[in-house]
């Protein structure tokens, strides 16, 4: 995935300015979406589908790394709508979605 692909995603374009805060969104939920995943090895018995899948939400949650820029103190809105608290826990459903994907399940 590149800063290309965020920059879409947030309708924005690539710019000497922004594509190291781009990248860095990108790494971050990389390393999110691959620690749910736990992999046994880097690579997958699996498609393109899977791919896809951890590809999708991982730039799902680089639009949400963008984003939390405006919501440093965990209140998200403008003078129109109002302040709106963000969720304490926003990865949970990406790891629900991911969990297709999952390699290993600890045991307790």
């Amino acid at each position: 995935m590149t800063t290309a692909d965020l920059a879409w995603a947030l309708h924005l374009s690539v710019t000497g300015t922004n594509e190291v805060q781009l990248q860095r969104c990108l790494d971050a939920a990389d390393v999110e979406c691959y620690a749910a995943v736990d992999p046994v090895t880097e690579v997958t018995p699996y498609g393109t589908e899977v791919t896809a899948l951890y590809d999708s939400v991982c730039l799902q949650r680089a639009v949400e790394w963008w984003k939390a820029n405006d919501a440093a103190f965990g209140i998200v809105g403008s003078a129109e709508i109002g302040g709106l608290r963000a969720p304490k826990d926003g990865f949970d459903r990406h790891y629900t979605a991911l969990a297709p994907l999952k390699q290993q399940w600890g045991l307790a």
